[in-house]
């Protein structure tokens, strides 16, 4: 049982290491992790050259000690070094240029190779200064620190295994290198604690343990990046789908709230707006003039209709259809309806009295109900949608119009829900295609 249970355990956090993204996301990081990569190359170059420089510095202010006493005719040799490891990032640096220029990945081969090589520098420098100062010492000098810097960089190539490679290499080459030291020099020269395989293994487990702890935030980061990547391409779709209908609060609180727009039974409220009198209006007119006076009239609609947190589904030619309450609602979507409703009959007027449009008569109807809401159509197009008999009697509610010469009428079910809203109770009306008749109420 206890084995079969650690190795659940084991091969869940082997799960977690080798998650996988986002496709698109991960396509599109292939091409970013090379500026990264690049951006590691730079700081790698400035730190070497700030800690040679600082090196000079030190060796110079020193003084005749024995290190430097030492050292000072092998200053050609350390400096050839120097130029060698700064020389060959340069071209690192220039390679990863021209990889971003053609927009073309470093391929995780090639990444691995450039970890050993830059992952032996210190291994490289503590060896030459081994053969010239012959001393356990150069085990606790600052060049075997630097290590911890390239496994600290390391969370820039934003890959798990890629940090962890660094950290193995650079304990294989310290411990190695230890053992090296070590058995080169006699026992006379060696101090229990200095030599001792306890802290050299222990100082080993540190680096390796550095290199996990940068593939756990490299991998972490990548996590981030991958919903942020996520999240902008739901807002994107949900924008796509949405289009023009309905306002960015809106889209923010879909998107923020979790509202998946899938197929969902709920309750909508519908308004159907239409044009009196259209079509002999557009009969005599060109289409740039029949274009322009839509445009004004539907705009002063749409920014009603989002301005009370409703979204516009269609537009009709001569009018349109809206819905409050889908995909989210604001907890009185009958009242904002209506509030909307008013809106555009009144700046309409405004309008027409300014002489910004011809007059202009419209007809609106306001229905309540369950309807089937979500997205319609396939991935090359889709629409957000509202199916339901609530659609149906919005539209036969507004026909209502014509018959008693009004311009806004709702349901009982939308009344119902007004607050000091005053209306005129037409009575019980049998809608076409409709069994059971509906209340109907004048509010203007």
């Amino acid at each position: 049982m206890a084995q079969t249970r650690n190795t659940f355990l084991w091969r869940n956090a082997l799960k977690y290491f080798e998650r996988s993204f986002d496709a698109a996301f991960e396509e599109r990081l292939k091409r970013e992790i090379t500026k990264t990569e690049l951006l590691r190359v730079n700081v790698l170059i400035g730190a070497i050259v700030t800690s040679f420089a600082a090196g000079l510095l030190n060796f110079y202010l020193a003084g005749a000690d024995n290190v430097t006493r030492i050292l000072e005719n092998d200053l050609d040799l350390l400096g050839f070094l120097f130029v060698g490891i700064v020389g060959y990032e340069v071209l690192i640096a220039a390679f990863l240029w021209r990889q971003i220029r053609n927009h073309q990945p470093v391929s995780p081969r090639l990444r691995l190779i450039n970890i050993i090589i830059e992952t032996s520098f210190p291994t490289i420098m503590a060896l030459v200064l081994f053969l010239r100062i012959d001393d356990v010492m150069i085990l606790f000098t600052p060049i075997l620190m630097v290590y911890f810097l390239f496994i600290i960089l390391s969370t820039l190539h934003l890959h798990f295994w890629m940090s962890v490679a660094t950290g193995l290499v650079s304990v294989l080459e310290y411990f190695f290198l230890s053992l090296y030291i070590v058995d080169q020099l006699p026992a006379s020269q060696l101090s229990p604690a200095l030599s001792s395989h306890v802290l050299l293994v222990g100082r080993s487990v540190l680096l390796l343990l550095s290199g996990f702890a940068a593939g756990f935030v490299a991998i972490e980061i990548r996590k981030r990046i991958n919903d942020t990547f996520l999240m902008m391409n739901e807002r994107s779709r949900i924008r796509q789908v949405l289009g023009e209908q309905v306002s960015h609060a809106v889209v923010d609180r879909i998107i923020n709230e979790g509202v998946l727009m899938q197929h969902e039974r709920r309750m909508v409220c519908v308004m159907f707006l239409d044009i009196r009198d259209f079509t002999p209006f557009a009969s005599d007119k060109e289409p740039e003039e029949v274009m322009a006076y839509q445009n004004k009239l539907f705009s002063i609609a749409i920014e009603a209709v989002t301005k009370y947190g409703g979204i516009i589904n269609q537009f009709l030619g001569d009018g349109f259809m809206s819905t409050f309450g889908a995909p989210i609602s604001s907890g009185n979507d009958c009242k904002n309806a209506v509030d909307a409703a008013l809106e555009i009959l009144d700046e309409t007027t405004k309008a027409c009295e300014a002489g910004l449009m011809p007059t202009t008569r419209l007809g609106i109807g306001i229905h309540y109900g369950q309807a089937i809401t979500g997205n319609v159509g396939t991935e090359m197009r889709k629409q957000y949608s509202i199916v339901g008999n609530v659609v149906i009697q919005a539209s036969r509610i507004e026909q209502l119009n014509k018959e008693y010469k009004s311009q806004l009428l709702v349901s009982k079910e939308v009344f119902e829900k007004l607050e000091n809203e005053s209306g005129e109770l037409l009575g019980a009306m049998e809608l076409k295609g409709e069994n059971a008749p509906l209340d109907i109420y004048r509010i203007r």
